[in-house]
């Protein structure tokens, strides 16, 4: 066992480091439809809530109005 190379096991954890680095900007300039373009108009919810969606949500948590 003292005669053998690692140089395997580097070469492996070097091509599994390339391609864990290089998959996010594979992914960014990867040619695709853009998720928030649409051909369809906004429902009617969607026009009313508008930049509202997340903004001051006070539901989260326990319900102090009800016994748990």
């Amino acid at each position: 066992m003292a005669g053998k190379s690692n140089a395997p096991i580097a070469l492996a954890l070097a091509a599994f480091a390339s391609a864990t680095f290089a998959f996010p900007l594979w992914y960014c300039y990867a040619p695709s439809k853009p998720m928030w373009t649409q051909d369809e108009s906004l429902s009617v919810a969607a026009v009313r809530r508008g930049a509202f969606m997340n903004s001051g949500s006070r539901d989260v948590g326990l319900d102090r109005g009800k016994p748990a």
